[in-house]
């Protein structure tokens, strides 16, 4: 029918969440590292950079860490939107509909 999810594309919802959150989780690793090689005094027990002159790599890559943890905070929602699509298509494959 059309306008209706597949079960089959189900298998796609997961996989394209996963795919997601190890894209994200490997991406703030890189930039992590990439604010960490722009500091030559990084004190990595306290999070913080001890130059006095920061460059400008590591100002903006501290922009893409905060950036990419707000859009990591939105996987849970994320998450509940596509498990519900999911039993809702469950759900009405179920009555036949």
């Amino acid at each position: 029918m059309k306008g209706q999810m597949s079960l089959g594309s189900l298998a796609s919802i997961g996989l394209v969440f996963v795919l997601a959150t190890v894209v994200l989780s490997i991406g703030t690793d890189i930039v992590d590292d990439i604010r960490q090689d722009a500091c030559t005094t990084y004190d990595a027990t306290l999070d913080t950079c001890n130059d006095t002159a920061v460059s400008y790599s590591y100002n903006i890559s501290d922009e893409g860490i905060q950036g990419t943890e707000s859009l990591g905070n939105w996987l849970p929602t994320i998450a509940t939107v596509a498990g519900a699509a999911i039993i809702i298509t469950v759900i009405s494959r179920g009555f036949g509909r």
